[in-house]
């Protein structure tokens, strides 16, 4: 990862951590009673919830004492509501951010694999063996009113017959949330560097070292960011190096204890080590209503402006963006949530006179479930991308289905299938000479399962496919438009007991 990238995210861990300390001696120097206004409400992490509504009355204020995405009883019967804005920072699943204590916890993995395409190049067919060794770390710090969050994952991928496509991989995440009487804020920094499009990654993604403090019976950890604010890498372009980092930050304030307003701001950027892939960044803004119809209902409007530049380009684009959504929410088990709306896209080029403007269309949906033995996640999106690395600018319409079960005692099996297909939006600029025809259309599917071996140790065993089509030639020195690749493998994990804060 550059060390630009590196220098931003330890500034905003700093940050963080500083503003985390000085609310949680704010928190242990505070011995107050709860105000009128706080009546009914529990501190944050207590087993006792507060009181449901009844019908005829009026539920107590959403956002009290609890962090975000934590729900509050307000409806019939005990039915929680989650008060989360619909177009906001965080993605809608039934797993809530955080757990209902502080912790450290550290994690490891190996396992060896085969590669039939490691140089990931339309046409090519070969054998490459990989060993994957891998770790994170994970910091949870809980407070009455603030829950701060940090994690690293890290590892590498080494060709023992083909050392010069050997690659580091690491993550980096960082969130702090705060929630006072009324609102509520939310910050996240995100950074990466991977060797490949983050759509698949080869496996390794859930091989081993992500989404273990779940797993383990910890909460859900580190906040699920909205996969429309995130830097978008879907097609596969060789074997390369790309950096992305995220910073975003979300305000939510109640007007009523059933409605709420929130303002949101993000932005990314990639940066890839290959020539002639166009680096990006992109900023986002976005105002939305939110208003709670019952305790598992809502509805929201929202209204976004986006900006997207190129690195070494000259085509600058703007995007206007109106949604209305509709979400269901159950507490803890089922969500459903869809949000579309006409978008008003803007392009330029430097040096040609003129705008030149196009409507189309955007489109979001979400579905989660959560069961006793299995769990399920889909994702449908349709909206404006940088375009990762190969157009100035994409129309991309994207969908991914995660299914996790647990098939017997100590066994553990799950499936995730993506697929992407990426049309470039340069194809209308005013510049005739950035017109780039073509589209490209990608896929994988990927298999897991896993034997736990005592409470600290699990074996596991991974497959994957990968199939990527292309109008046109996407690697420069190939005519060939079709990739495909397999990637199998079993290794081992390794979980310490976590360390209780």
């Amino acid at each position: 990862m550059p060390g630009r990238v590196r220098v931003r995210l330890a500034v905003m861990l700093l940050l963080g951590m500083t503003s985390t300390l000085a609310l949680r001696a704010q928190d242990n120097g505070n011995q107050q009673p709860q105000t009128a206004g706080t009546e009914g409400q529990s501190p944050q992490g207590s087993q006792t919830p507060p009181p449901p509504a009844t019908s005829g009355t009026q539920a107590p204020p959403p956002g009290i004492q609890n962090p975000i995405g934590q729900e509050i009883q307000s409806g019939e019967g005990g039915t929680s509501t989650d008060t989360r804005p619909l177009a906001g920072a965080l993605a809608i699943l039934p797993e809530l951010p955080g757990a209902e204590r502080s912790f450290l916890i550290s994690s490891f993995s190996v396992w060896e694999g085969a590669d039939t395409n490691a140089i990931l190049q339309p046409g090519y067919q070969g054998f490459a063996v990989a060993a994957i060794p891998a770790g994170s770390l994970d910091l949870h710090l809980l407070g009455r009113q603030n829950t701060f969050d940090a994690g690293y994952s890290g590892g590498g991928i080494l060709y023992e017959n083909d050392g010069n496509q050997s690659s580091p991989f690491e993550s980096v995440v960082i969130s702090d949330s705060y929630n006072a009487r009324r609102w509520n804020f939310f910050v996240s920094g995100r950074g990466t560097y991977l060797p490949q499009a983050s759509q698949g990654f080869g496996g390794i993604g859930f091989a081993g070292i992500f989404n273990n403090i779940q797993s383990l019976g910890l909460g859900s950890g580190n906040s699920q960011l909205n996969p429309v604010y995130n830097p978008e890498q879907s097609i596969l372009t060789g074997r390369f190096g790309v950096s992305s980092a995220t910073g975003i930050t979300q305000f939510q304030y109640f007007l009523t204890p059933r409605t709420s307003v929130s303002v949101m701001g993000s932005i990314g950027y990639q940066y890839f080590t290959q020539n002639g892939l166009l680096g990006s960044n992109d900023e986002f803004a976005v105002f939305s209503v939110d208003h709670q119809l019952s305790a598992t209902e809502s509805v929201s409007f929202a209204y976004s402006i986006t900006k997207l530049h190129f690195s070494g380009g000259s085509v600058a684009m703007s995007e206007n963006l109106w949604r209305g959504g509709w979400g269901h929410r159950v507490s803890n088990h089922l969500t459903l949530s869809v949000l579309g709306g006409p978008q008003l896209t803007y392009s330029a080029v430097r040096g040609v006179f003129g705008v030149q403007e196009k409507l189309n269309w955007s489109a979001q949906g979400t579905f989660g479930y959560s069961g006793e033995r299995d769990s399920a996640t889909l994702y449908f999106l349709h909206y404006l991308t940088p375009g990762s690395g190969v157009f100035q600018g994409a129309e991309t319409t994207s969908a991914s289905l995660g299914f996790n079960r647990e098939l017997a005692r100590s066994w553990n099996g799950n499936v995730n299938i993506g697929w992407a297909y990426n049309t470039g939006l340069s194809s209308y600029s005013v510049n005739p000479l950035y017109i780039r025809n073509g589209s490209v259309n990608s896929e994988y599917i990927s298999t897991r399962l896993s034997h736990d071996l005592g409470r600290s140790m699990r074996w596991f065993a991974v497959y994957e496919f990968e199939r990527e089509e292309a109008g046109s030639p996407i690697i420069t020195g190939t005519n060939d438009r079709l990739l495909l690749r397999h990637i199998f493998g079993m290794g081992i994990e390794w979980h310490p007991r976590p360390l209780g804060l």
